[in-house]
């Protein structure tokens, strides 16, 4: 396995990024990011390097349709038990 590979798929890592990205601070440039975008009410957004879904998730909230791609699937897995049994954001698996 590559070393980026371990790095992303050790649980540790899942455990920093949420303890030093607040829910809230991750909205936040979620929005900012689709402001500066230009992106329109659901509109379909590509969240490349998703990781745990922190901006995925709260866009997928806010209406827009998105899909996001990581290279780690226990940080996809984070993401997808954090959208519960809602339709978006879809995650994939790839790089």
């Amino acid at each position: 396995m590559p070393s980026a590979a371990r790095f992303f798929d050790d649980p540790r890592y899942l455990d920093t990024v949420v303890a030093e990205k607040p829910a809230a601070a991750s909205a936040a440039e979620a929005r900012a990011a689709v402001r500066l975008a230009g992106c329109g009410a659901g509109a379909p957004i590509l969240d490349a390097g998703c990781g745990n879904g922190r901006h995925a998730v709260p866009l997928a909230r806010a209406g827009h349709r998105v899909v996001g791609l990581d290279g780690s699937r226990v940080l996809l897995a984070a993401g997808l038990r954090a959208t519960g049994d809602t339709p978006w954001p879809r995650f994939v698996h790839g790089s």
